[in-house]
């Protein structure tokens, strides 16, 4: 069991234990080896157990997170050829003043031939639906893809493993024009932020 974090937030400890676990069986290519046990196997090993007020509550979580990857396990939604990214942070510098950076849970291309950008969520709280709108981390992910692998991906999703449902939005051409479009128009925002704060510290 993994004791080690630098946070003591029960939510993140939950969350990072998720995280690292898929990350080790999503590394395990020999179907042979990619039973139910290892996986709950791996989630023992990764365990993080920090933040929880007690034993009692702790237990609740990792019970939670069994009942999550078991359900995971029996209808998986990110099946595909094969993986090229799994849980890598990644970097692109678009301008002067601002680096572009993600962890990307998992890239893979789909049975179907098509890249899929995968980002698993462990809450409980829903916050997308099919075909949602690009944000800014979106984005984000496209354009470390494309800066990766050379391509841009056909489908970003983001994976709720506590109902086991996966939300996609399918990536368009016009998506792709209106990359620059949405990063000038972030980086325009920011500066204002930037500019209005430091008329405020002016001001103390």
């Amino acid at each position: 069991m993994n004791n080690v974090t630098n946070t003591s937030n029960k939510y993140f400890a939950f969350d990072k234990s998720i995280h690292n676990t898929l990350a080790e069986f999503n590394k395990i290519y020999a179907e042979k080896d990619r039973t139910l046990k290892k996986l709950l196997e791996l989630l023992d090993k990764n365990w993080v157990s920090d933040g929880y007020l007690s034993p009692k509550e702790e237990n609740k979580f990792k019970l939670r997170g069994f009942t999550m990857l078991t359900n995971y396990f029996a209808n998986p939604l990110d099946v595909g050829q094969d993986t090229f990214i799994i849980n890598k942070i990644l970097r692109k510098k678009v301008s002067k003043n601002l680096v572009l950076t993600a962890k990307l849970d998992k890239v893979y291309e789909r049975t179907d031939g098509d890249f899929e950008i995968i980002d698993y969520k462990t809450g409980r709280v829903i916050n997308h639906t099919e075909n949602f709108n690009l944000n800014i981390r979106s984005v984000t992910y496209m354009l470390l893809i494309e800066q990766k692998l050379g391509i841009f991906p056909k489908f970003l999703s983001y994976y709720y493993l506590s109902y086991n449902k996966k939300f996609t939005h399918v990536i368009t051409k016009t998506d792709i024009e209106n990359l620059p479009i949405f990063i000038n128009d972030f980086i325009a925002k920011q500066s204002i932020e930037n500019r209005f704060y430091r008329e405020i510290l002016n001001k103390l």
